[in-house]
């Protein structure tokens, strides 16, 4: 994700998205964002973060495939 780089935090990418955006008549113009961790902790329902951590093995199979797939 490229604009991670530019944009570290999310006060940084709450800034681009407001100045891409603009004001507009319905809103303040603001916009709001969420961190990857706050939206799994919030949003996502326990029984999904169980089988999602079920999946752990397939961590190392993506890691090793990258290791030796450039296209990966």
């Amino acid at each position: 994700m490229p604009t991670v780089e530019v944009y570290k935090n999310l006060a940084d990418q709450k800034e681009r998205i407001s100045a891409v955006l603009g004001k507009n008549d319905d809103d303040n113009g603001s916009s709001e964002a969420q961190t990857i961790e706050r939206i799994w902790e919030q949003w996502v329902m326990p029984e999904e973060k169980e089988r999602v951590d079920s999946l752990e093995g397939l961590d190392e199979i993506e890691e090793e495939r990258s290791e030796h797939d450039p296209d990966f």
